[in-house]
């Protein structure tokens, strides 16, 4: 596979995530950081016209049990959204379908799942075309 092409996940509104603050230094947490604790495996993208997968994890020096963030895939080939296009989040645990929520393709053909609890562990969420 070549790697300009890899599919990569855009994690935002972590709750590990220091406050950067108001953008005056004096108000931002000193300790912490953003995004550090979120991890992907390449090894494990999986892409079609109407689906998208890869299997995250928390990083193990996290510290934490658990969070929610969301997840935006990016860079996805040949996975495609069309503007309005509806969309099924799920995150298998333990060989069931958990956490299915729905979601639609933004103007620019992205498809963010919102809010998903995550745990320590390896888990795999796969955004497809809603039935």
């Amino acid at each position: 596979m070549d790697v300009l092409f890899l599919s990569l996940s855009a994690f935002g509104q972590c709750s590990l995530d220091a406050s950067p603050g108001d953008g005056d230094h004096a108000d931002a947490r000193k300790s912490g950081g953003i995004h550090l604790h979120q991890r992907w495996d390449p090894e494990t993208i999986a892409g079609e016209p109407s689906r998208w997968a890869m299997t995250m994890y928390l990083h193990e020096a996290c510290g934490a049990e658990s969070t929610t963030m969301t997840v935006t895939p990016r860079h996805c080939q040949p996975f495609r959204a069309g503007l309005g296009t509806k969309f099924a989040r799920t995150l298998p645990e333990d060989g069931k379908t958990v956490n299915r929520t729905e979601a639609v393709a933004d103007q620019w053909g992205l498809v963010t799942a919102e809010r998903i609890e995550w745990t320590g562990r390896s888990r795999r969420l796969q955004i497809a075309v809603a039935e």
